[in-house]
């Protein structure tokens, strides 16, 4: 895989998805918000998608969170370590094996909930992957909680570690630069 590419699941993006050419497959893995009213267009996506991993979150966009399926299945309850999202990735992964689970949080959310969701899928699937928000600069609990995360998982050589810089990316990724020391 040479890039990772965020997309909602939505019928569109999806219908993208699938059109991709198996070649450039292999290059390209996608990290997919969960959103929306029901399972449909993910369970599309996950039968077509069976040549290279994807990546699967649920959406934390202010907006999506508000969706009916998000709401109506709890998927950011962080109550039992996120246990509804826990059962998401279960279904989705019983369909295809090529999905990796992602952790994402709020700040708000419980260090520990977090943290005992990362070492339960690491337990469980052979890949998973840390998403930490990273928009200017992340903040010093994201930076905690990735680095607890990461020295508490049994296999830390298993983890994707994908900083999500939103829509703007710091300014200055280079050596030395406030970014690059946080690291």
């Amino acid at each position: 895989m040479k890039y990772i590419a965020c997309l909602r699941i939505g019928q569109n993006d999806v219908k993208a998805l699938i059109n991709i050419e198996a070649e450039r497959r292999v290059d390209f893995s996608p990290l997919l918000d969960m959103r929306g009213s029901d399972e449909k267009h993910l369970q599309s996506f996950s039968e077509c998608w069976t040549q290279s991993p994807f990546f699967l979150d649920v959406s934390r966009i202010t907006a999506d969170a508000k969706d009916t399926y998000i709401v109506n299945e709890d998927l950011h309850n962080p109550a039992d370590a996120f246990s509804a999202k826990k059962k998401l990735f279960d279904r989705v992964f019983d369909t295809n094996k090529k999905m990796i689970p992602v952790i994402s949080w709020r700040d708000t959310d419980e260090q520990r909930q977090v943290v005992q969701l990362a070492l339960q899928l690491n337990a469980k699937y052979e890949r998973i992957a840390v998403r930490i928000s990273a928009n200017s600069k992340p903040s010093e609990v994201a930076i905690t909680r990735l680095l607890a995360i990461l020295d508490s998982i049994q296999s830390p050589e298993a983890v994707t570690v994908i900083f999500d810089y939103g829509s703007t990316r710091p300014a200055d990724l280079s050596a030395g630069s406030e970014f690059h020391k946080m690291l």
